[in-house]
C-alpha cells in the first residue's frame, strides 16, 4: 500500500494498534519518497556503513541478510552490476547468486564508501572490519529514523517492496523484476495491482 492509502485507512478510525501496525507493514515508498528517505538517513548520521547499505537496499531490492553478506568482490563497477549472495535457491549450495544492475546513484555512493572503507572482505563492515549482524543493521536504521515521520518504516524490507513496486508501477518487464528480486514463486502477483492500466485494457473487452 502507498503512504496516502494507509493514511486514509487510519483516518477512518476504528483500527486497533495491531491493525494499524499491519497496515504500515504493507508500505511501499514511491520514487520521490525513496529519495527523501535516503537523504534523511544520510543526514541522520550513525555508522558510516549505514547510508551506503540502505542505498543498496533501495536500488537493488536486496534483503537485509543479503546486504550483510555482501562482499567488496561482488561489486563489478566495470560491468555496472553487483552480485547478490542469496540462500535457499539451491539447497546443495551454501549460496546462489543473482546479478543486479548498479544504479548511477548507488555507484556514486558505493564508490565513495569503498574509497574510505575500513578494509577486509565485507562490503559493509564495522570499524574493526567485522561483519555487520542483521540485528545491528536494523538497530542503527531504527535509530536513524526515530522521532521522524519515517519512523513508520518497518526496516530494510520496505525498500525491497519499494524497489519492486516502483518498477512494476513503471510497467517494466516483470521477468526482469523477478530476476533482480530473486523471486522463484508466485510472489510476483503481489505487485500486479500496480499496473491498473493493463487490467483495465483486459477487462475492457467485456
Amino acid at each position: 500500500m502507498s503512504w496516502p492509502q494507509i493514511e486514509r485507512e487510519i483516518a477512518r478510525g476504528g483500527l486497533t494498534e495491531a491493525e494499524t501496525k499491519e497496515l504500515w507493514d504493507c508500505l511501499w515508498l514511491d520514487r520521490d519518497e525513496v529519495r527523501e528517505f535516503l537523504e534523511h538517513v544520510r543526514q541522520a548520521g550513525g555508522p558510516t556503513y549505514l547510508y551506503p547499505m540502505v542505498c543498496m537496499a533501495a536500488y537493488t531490492g536486496a534483503r537485509r541478510s543479503e546486504l550483510c553478506r555482501s562482499r567488496i568482490s561482488d561489486w563489478r563497477f566495470d560491468d555496472k552490476t553487483v552480485k547478490i549472495r542469496q540462500k535457499k535457491r539451491d539447497k546443495k549450495k551454501m549460496f546462489t547468486y543473482r546479478d543486479v544492475p548498479i544504479h548511477s546513484k548507488l555507484a556514486e555512493v558505493a564508490t565513495a564508501w569503498f574509497a574510505d572503507h575500513p578494509g577486509g572482505q565485507f562490503a559493509f563492515c564495522r570499524a574493526d572490519r567485522e561483519e555487520v549482524s542483521w540485528d545491528t543493521a536494523t538497530y542503527h536504521l531504527n535509530q536513524a529514523i526515530k522521532g521522524s515521520k519515517w519512523e513508520v518504516v518497518r526496516g530494510f524490507h520496505v525498500l525491497r517492496h519499494s524497489f519492486a513496486s516502483n518498477l512494476a508501477a513503471a510497467n517494466k518487464d516483470q521477468r526482469k523484476i523477478d530476476r533482480w528480486m530473486g523471486h522463484s514463486t508466485d510472489i510476483r502477483w503481489r505487485y500486479q495491482h500496480l499496473r491498473p492500466e493493463d487490467q483495465q485494457e483486459d477487462i475492457g473487452i467485456l
